[in-house]
C-alpha cells in the first residue's frame, strides 16, 4: 500500500488493479450515476481502461480513497485538468460505498485535495460542476468554502427532466482563510 495523502479517516493512495471490480460497481451503481450526469453502463474492462486511463494522465492527480479503520476502498477523487500556467485544477470526487454517504467522508477527502492542490501544486484556483440535484455533494463544497460562479443551463437529462450544472471555485486565499486551522492538520506529505 502506498499512501499519497491522508487525514483523519481516510487516506488516499494511487489506483490498483484491484480497484477496478469496485469501481465498475459504483460505475453502474444508478443512485451515483444520475448524481454524476455521466453516460453509463461500463462493462468490466472499461471500468478497468479508465482507471488505467487516469492514471496515466499527467495532467491529473486521481486516487483511490479509502478508510483508515478498516482499510476500505470508499472512492476515487483527485484533481483533474491540472493547469499549471494559470494555476487551476478541477475538483472530482465520487464516494461510492453508500455506507459512508453523509457522513463526512467526501468533505475530509475534499479538504486533503484541496489543501495538496494549494500548498503543494501552487494552485490559485480549484472549480468544479455540480448537478444541481446532488444536494449532498453541493452541501460538501459550500462547506469546505466552494462558492457558486454560475449556471450552465439545462445540461444533463436525468429520468426525462432537464437538470442544471452548477459550476464552483474556491481560491486559495478563501481556502486558507476558511480553514486556517483545519488545513495545517492533513497531512499533504507524499509517502
Amino acid at each position: 500500500m502506498s499512501v499519497f495523502l491522508e487525514s483523519e479517516r481516510v487516506y488516499l493512495r494511487p489506483h490498483e488493479p484491484d480497484d477496478a471490480d469496485k469501481m465498475y460497481t459504483w460505475f453502474n451503481n444508478v443512485k451515483i450515476t444520475r448524481l454524476t450526469g455521466e453516460v453509463y453502463p461500463l462493462s468490466r474492462e472499461e471500468a478497468k481502461e479508465r482507471i488505467e486511463a487516469w492514471t496515466k494522465d499527467k495532467n491529473s492527480l486521481s486516487l483511490s480513497v479509502v478508510t483508515k479503520a478498516d482499510d476500505k476502498l470508499i472512492g476515487t477523487a483527485g484533481l483533474i485538468n491540472i493547469d499549471t500556467v494559470h494555476r487551476r485544477a478541477e475538483l472530482a470526487i465520487i464516494i461510492g460505498e453508500e455506507a459512508y454517504w453523509s457522513r463526512g467522508y467526501g468533505t475530509e477527502t475534499i479538504k486533503a485535495l484541496l489543501n495538496y492542490g494549494f500548498n503543494r501544486l501552487n494552485l490559485n484556483m480549484v472549480y468544479l460542476g455540480v448537478i444541481d440535484i446532488n444536494e449532498r455533494a453541493i452541501k460538501a463544497y459550500k462547506k469546505v468554502g466552494f462558492v457558486q460562479d454560475g449556471v450552465i443551463r439545462e445540461k444533463y437529462l436525468i429520468d426525462g427532466k432537464y437538470c442544471n450544472c452548477i459550476m464552483m471555485s474556491i481560491l486559495e486565499r478563501e481556502f486558507k482563510k476558511k480553514l486556517p486551522d483545519k488545513t495545517a492538520a492533513v497531512n499533504t506529505a507524499v509517502k
